[in-house]
This record gives structure tokens, sequence and C-alpha cells, in this order.
């Protein structure tokens, strides 16, 4: 499959979610690596339509990629999730929950390093990226053929995926360093109004810990509740069902400064997405 057919397998016009997957990494997919030359983010079952899931043996041990599914709401309840998940293992687990009945709706918005550059810097020892977005562009690429195997319906509730890294965690930046660190912004995700409309009235945050969303992730939250939709939290590493979540208010939340004080410091690449060279004159965090 060429970059638009494996786009369309991702945001179908089918559905009415497809309006929010971003194009970005989708653009970039000559630079995931071909088959064997990269290890395998452990796909250890196969979508067989008509069987499922079917185990199989991965070159890889997946620790991160086997997880109890029993908090799941069934799709009848008519919940969305939101997957804010380290790397490709919001692809992973989205790709598991498709076959539940949810819709993957992919948000990655940063610009992989350029094809030939070193991701290592050989003086300093750091990863020349800020954000590794090459496992995410490989699972997504990989996964096309599984998701294009599942069934789903037109109406099938969605669920949104972040990368949980997608901030940089705290990183400072150096001259010659690929800038792309990324934030999501409201308008990235559909209104309360739409959720409304579509019959969505409760979602699912679900994380590795903490008891508290992202901060740029936290505005989009916090209007929802606001306008009246319910929120639970699943954290990944705790057993046991999703539970109440309250969002604290955001800093600066519904200022008209928020999208110019989250942009401060992030860098845009010039075909879209985040992801620039740093100069030495625009170094630091």
């Amino acid at each position: 499959m060429n970059k638009e057919d494996l786009f369309t397998v991702w945001a179908p016009e089918s559905s009415c979610w497809s309006r929010w997957a971003k194009p970005v990494l989708f653009a970039y997919l000559d630079l995931a690596p071909p088959e064997g030359q990269v290890p395998e983010p452990a796909w250890e079952k196969t979508w067989i339509p008509t069987r499922g899931w079917v185990t199989s043996v991965s070159r890889e041990p997946a620790p991160d990629t086997t997880w109890d599914l029993g908090w799941v709401p069934p799709t009848a309840d008519w919940c969305a999730l939101v997957l804010d998940l380290p790397g490709a293992e919001g692809v992973l687990l989205g790709l598991e929950l498709a076959a539940q009945g949810y819709r993957p709706v992919p948000l990655y918005n940063a610009v992989p390093l350029p094809g030939g550059e070193p991701p290592i810097d050989s003086v300093t020892g750091r990863p020349v990226a800020a954000v590794p977005v090459l496992p995410i562009l490989y699972a997504l690429k990989k996964g096309a053929a599984i998701l294009g195997l599942i069934d789903l319906p037109a109406d099938a509730p969605p669920m949104f995926l972040l990368d949980a890294h997608r901030r940089g965690e705290g990183r400072e930046m150096l001259p010659d360093e690929f800038d792309n660190r990324s934030v999501c912004f409201t308008t990235d995700f559909p209104s309360a109004n739409f959720l409304s409309a579509q019959q969505i009235g409760h979602v699912v945050l679900v994380q590795r810990r903490g008891e508290q969303p992202q901060l740029d992730l936290a505005h989009v939250l916090r209007r929802w509740q606001q306008a009246g939709i319910a929120l639970q939290l699943k954290k990944l590493d705790v057993p046991g069902p999703p539970t109440p979540c309250e969002v604290a208010r955001p800093s600066w939340f519904g200022a008209m400064f928020q999208r110019a004080l989250a942009l401060a410091g992030l860098r845009r690449g010039e075909a879209g997405g985040f992801g620039a060279w740093v100069t030495d004159s625009s170094a630091g965090g």
C-alpha cells in the first residue's frame, strides 16, 4: 500500500472521526525501516477474520504489549477512549481494542528525524531527535494490514491515540539537535457538543501512571467535563477498572494566550507537524 492507502485504512471516509486523524507521520512512511532492520514491536497476535486474535511467535519479548483488558467498556456503552501511552504502545493497544469495536484515531503530530541522519550524536552520545517516532511510524505501517481485516462499523466509538512522550519529557535541546517535541490542542479533538451528538456520554483516559492528564491534554478533557462529559481514568500500571477523574483546572485555562504559551519553544516543520533543527541562537528547552 502507498501512503494514501495506508492513511485511508486508519482514517476511512465512512467514519465521522477520521477528520481528526493526523496525516503527519503517514507522509514519512518511506522512512519506516524495512522488515527485519529494526526489532519488531513484538506482534504476539495476528487477526484472522472469523477466528479473532491468534497467538503467534514473537521475535522479541513483549512485556509492554500484553494487557488485561477486562476493564474496557463495551462499545454499547458509547464511551470514547483516549490512549496517552508512550511510543508505539498506543498503536499496539489500539489494534487490540479495535478488535473489540473501537475506531483508532491516530493523533501523532511529530516529524521523524530526516532520513540519512545518524540517530545518536557521536560527540554527546545523545539521541539527535527529541522524540523517537520511528517505532510509531513502523507500528502504523505494519498495523494497517491488521486494521484492514477488522470490520469496524461506520459508527464505531472513537479511540484517540497520543504519544505520552510527545513533549520530550523535559529535555533541554542543544544546537544541531532535531526538536520534534509537540503538544495537542483542543482543536485536535472533537468538541463536547460533537461527542454528545454521536451519543458519547463519557470518556476513559488511559495512561501508564499518574492521577492527572498531561498539561496539554488537560485543556481538552477539562472542557469536555465542563460540558457534562463524564471522565474516568485507567492506569495500566494499576489493576482494576477505571475510576472517576476530576481534571484540575490547567494554568491559563480558557485564555486566548493558551496556544501561544503551549507553542513557546516548539518548532513547526515546513510541511506541517512539529520538527526542525535547533540552531545556535534558538537552543533551549
